[in-house]
């Protein structure tokens, strides 16, 4: 249960969840009504399939796409930190580095950080969520 909590602070409240999985060419998308059920679909993918799977941390107003037009709400800010051969940052630690001097040139808080595999995602989570 402490999963579905920590990814709960992510996600706004309402809307339509997706699960991204990379395919042999770009990404299956997998929409569910809740966090929940989008969680154990996930699992059940990471456990079952051979490509990785992936949180897309919003809600959505369909089930089309996942595309910022069909965003309907936030309640996080994130980006990605690319590491790794022929990335921008050759591992995590030289992302982790980058990470702290962007903080400190813009004052920004500490987000959560979050093992991506080869790289890394930052987030700063919101008390409430937002519309797009």
């Amino acid at each position: 249960m402490q999963d579905i909590q920590y990814l709960a602070k992510f996600f706004p409240p309402a809307g339509l969840y997706c699960v991204a999985q990379r395919a042999q060419k770009g990404f299956r998308h997998y929409f569910f009504d809740d966090v929940m059920t989008a969680y154990e679909y996930a699992k059940f993918l990471d456990v079952n399939q051979e490509f990785p799977v992936y949180f897309a941390p919003a809600s959505y107003q369909t089930s089309d796409n996942r595309k910022k037009s069909n965003v309907s709400r936030v309640k996080s800010f994130w980006f990605d930190i690319d590491c790794g051969a022929g990335k921008p940052y050759a591992d995590q630690k030289e992302g982790i580095r980058a990470l702290k001097k962007f903080l400190e040139e813009t004052k920004l808080p500490i987000p959560n950080i979050i093992n991506s595999g080869n790289g890394l995602y930052a987030v700063w989570t919101l008390e409430k969520d937002i519309d797009a």
